[in-house]
């Protein structure tokens, strides 16, 4: 478990680094995190999206009293951050991309 959790928050690292608008503070302990994420103002309305839209499962930030944050783990499978991460970024491009209503 310590292996999986440790080769995923340097996943996540390095991910979070290489996306504008995706701003965290990188946690010291523990198996998740927020990601506070500028398309993401309305948290529910955005991860019902997301998974809806891609098969993406986070937290919605506002359930903590965080909005504007998602709740993400990486005590997962490798493979299925691997695979997570990059339709949550395609997810973030088209939020950002979009027309305001």
């Amino acid at each position: 478990a310590r292996e999986i959790t440790r080769s995923n928050i340097q996943t996540l690292t390095a991910w979070v680094g290489a996306k504008p608008g995706v701003n965290w503070v990188a946690p010291t302990a523990g198996t998740v995190t927020l990601l506070r994420i500028d398309a993401a103002q309305d948290s529910y309305e955005f991860c019902r999206a997301l998974l809806e839209e891609t098969g993406v499962l986070l937290t919605p930030g506002a359930a903590f009293g965080e909005e504007g944050t998602v709740r993400i783990g990486f005590a997962n499978r490798p493979q299925a951050l691997a695979d997570g991460l990059p339709r949550l970024a395609d997810f973030i491009v088209q939020r950002q991309s979009a027309p305001l209503a």
